[in-house]
């Protein structure tokens, strides 16, 4: 199952992800791209503070909403990645075929990075 997973995320990064608001409770849906590096799950983005980072950091149980080879939603539990040293090594990893490569210390030192840990049942 985690296989399939990871095969379906690398053929099309865009999901959507639900996470519980860190004021209201609330339930958000958000589209996102979900990136892989060594056969695990991340997300991050331009340095920025997001919503979806603040609802994770909050209550890290989220749902992964797979959309496009594989349409399943999919419980997973949200890991903030905050040592620089590994947020430069992952980050360069997942940034490595993009432009935004050029900007790493940038987005070394203000982007929302965390590892996505999918709760499969099998």
């Amino acid at each position: 199952m985690q296989s399939d997973i990871l095969d379906a995320v690398e053929a099309n990064h865009i999901v959507d992800i639900s996470t519980t608001g860190r004021k209201t409770g609330r339930v958000h849906r958000h589209e996102i791209w979900l990136h892989t590096a060594d056969s695990q799950f991340y997300l991050t983005g331009k340095p920025a503070p997001r919503d979806w980072h603040a609802n994770v950091l909050a209550h890290p149980q989220m749902i992964v909403h797979l959309k496009h080879d594989l349409v399943k939603d999919v419980s997973a539990y949200a890991i903030p990645i905050t040592d620089p040293t590994e947020r430069r090594t992952l980050l360069t990893k997942l940034l490595q075929d993009t432009p935004y490569i050029e900007n790493l210390e940038a987005w070394v030192a203000g982007s929302p990075l965390v590892r996505i840990t999918m709760q499969t049942t099998e």
